[in-house]
């Protein structure tokens, strides 16, 4: 079994990729044991900007002084995993980074046979259904000593091996599909549509009153022009927000709200539900802070109301 885990920076260019600034590996056996460790730092070639999360890694100058390139570092880690092809990580989001860097680059990326998301079977043997706890919190909760420093990928993957191991078989748990039928409606749209200009919102005398403002919460679903509705903000930036809403005819959709921290002014735009735009919405979902919105809290709605109509 390879356990992985990676560094990577999102940047706040155009290009909607994470990229790979580490990669941390241990081989470990039938019984958990840690048998061997792989880690190697690259070299950023794609965005020019670091955003705070790779801006606050331990271990950025090793990557920034770092002559190795992805393709040369997925070689390396290629060679050291040998025949071994099942995988397992903290969270699904490393793996889908790593099948995006492949793609980028070109390379040639091998399917595992199995891959197991550790986070998910932690909750799942505690009962605690869909939470994702952080694994820092595992850690302390198993009692573990933090001998090593988060957010580098050796260690990282060295503690995600230890909780895989307290887990025992149940590490191999594999989240099923959910039959319920209203989970099924609300499926991404799957009928094409031409994504419509962005709508200006505001200007607000905060970026929470644009958040929770009825016209950027409310887009209009760009096949039949209903409005639905956001409940929720996620952001890594707090510049870009995204959120879903569905339409009861034609399934979810995605919002993307852009404020402008100086004039907070901000443009809601539902973009096309591309692989692009869907896999960009999960990993803010996933790195990102939620903003629930106003109406949605104790009483909220009623002051939202009253909120209108004062206006």
């Amino acid at each position: 079994m390879i356990v992985m885990d990676l560094e990577w920076n999102r940047g706040y260019d155009s290009k909607p990729i994470d990229e790979i600034l580490q990669i941390g590996a241990v081989r470990t056996d039938e019984s958990g044991a840690i048998r061997d460790t792989f880690s190697v730092f690259v070299s950023p070639a794609i965005h020019k900007k670091f955003d705070r999360g790779a801006r606050g890694l331990p271990d950025l100058e090793d990557s920034k002084s770092s002559d190795i390139s992805f393709p040369e570092a997925w070689g390396m880690f290629e060679a050291w995993r040998g025949e071994d092809n099942e995988y397992a990580f903290w969270g699904v989001g490393d793996f889908e980074a790593v099948r995006q860097n492949c793609a980028y680059y070109g390379l040639c990326f091998t399917e595992p046979s199995a891959v197991y998301d550790y986070q998910s079977a932690f909750s799942h043997a505690l009962g605690q259904g869909g939470q994702q706890a952080a694994l820092w919190r595992v850690i302390d909760y198993l009692g573990v000593p933090d001998v090593f420093t988060y957010h580098n990928a050796l260690n990282d993957a060295m503690y995600t091996a230890l909780v895989g191991s307290w887990l025992g078989e149940a590490a191999k748990y594999i989240k099923p599909e959910s039959d319920d039928p209203k989970r099924k409606r609300e499926k991404f749209c799957t009928e094409p549509y031409t994504a419509a200009k962005g709508k200006r919102v505001g200007p607000f005398a905060s970026t929470e009153d644009c958040l929770n403002s009825r016209v950027a919460r409310s887009p209009a679903c760009p096949v039949c022009g209903k409005s639905f509705w956001i409940r929720q903000w996620h952001t890594t930036d707090s510049v870009r927000f995204f959120g879903t809403g569905s339409c009861p005819d034609h399934g979810k959709f995605i919002a993307r709200l852009t404020i402008d921290p100086e004039t907070l002014l901000g443009r809601l735009a539902v973009p096309e539900l591309d692989p692009t735009a869907i896999y960009e919405y999960r990993r803010v979902c996933r790195r990102g802070t939620t903003h629930v919105c106003a109406s949605l809290h104790k009483g909220g709605r009623r002051r939202f109301a009253r909120r209108r109509r004062a206006g």
